[in-house]
């Protein structure tokens, strides 16, 4: 049982005498930091015969911190209501996000665009596909562009050129110099 509102009801005392109460207090930013930061330091490491770039490894920080503000951002502005309930987030959609980004490989990811363009695709993925109004998607969509020109200092709309943004192993990749013949992943 939540607390009050979106369509759910106090309970009374009487009700609450025949069960167990747990309460588990949420992470907090650090720790929620400390976390992520070794999940993308295994990340990095596990690709041990193609390492990614350092410009790529000096972006971790930006990645994480980025990730659990839209997370915060994301419970915050998107509450449950009667009509959209399943707008409840959890640390399993945090995860989710850098559950996809580990999936990638160094020779996917070779430029700070890149690394932009995977994080704000497995954001959309995780947290705007469960979005269902469309002022919601687009709210989302403004969130996460403006924080990758806080924290990544690049500009969605100028580096995300082919919309919807997708990001998978069935897209070709292309590189500055017009070659296509290597696959995202």
């Amino acid at each position: 049982m939540g607390p009050p509102g979106g369509g759910r009801n106090s309970i009374t005392n009487r009700y609450v005498r025949h069960f167990n109460i747990v309460y588990v207090e949420p992470y907090s930013d650090n720790s929620l930091n400390m976390i992520f930061c070794n999940v993308m330091e295994w990340m990095y490491r596990s690709n041990h015969k193609n390492p990614f770039g350092p410009n790529i490894e000096r972006l971790k920080e930006a990645v994480v911190a980025s990730t659990i503000d839209i997370y915060n951002d994301v419970q915050k502005k998107f509450r449950p209501t009667p009509a959209k309930s399943h707008y409840t987030f959890n640390l399993r959609d945090l995860s989710k996000v850098f559950q996809g980004m580990s999936k990638s490989n160094a020779r996917a990811i070779v430029q700070d665009e890149q690394m932009a363009k995977l994080w704000a695709h497995e954001c959309l993925r995780v947290f705007q596909d469960r979005l269902i109004s469309v002022e919601d998607r687009i709210g989302f969509r403004a969130m996460v562009a403006d924080k990758m020109k806080e924290k990544f200092k690049k500009d969605m709309d100028k580096i995300v050129t082919v919309k919807p943004l997708l990001f998978a192993s069935f897209t070709p990749l292309i590189h500055p110099e017009g070659d296509t013949s290597r696959k995202a992943w």
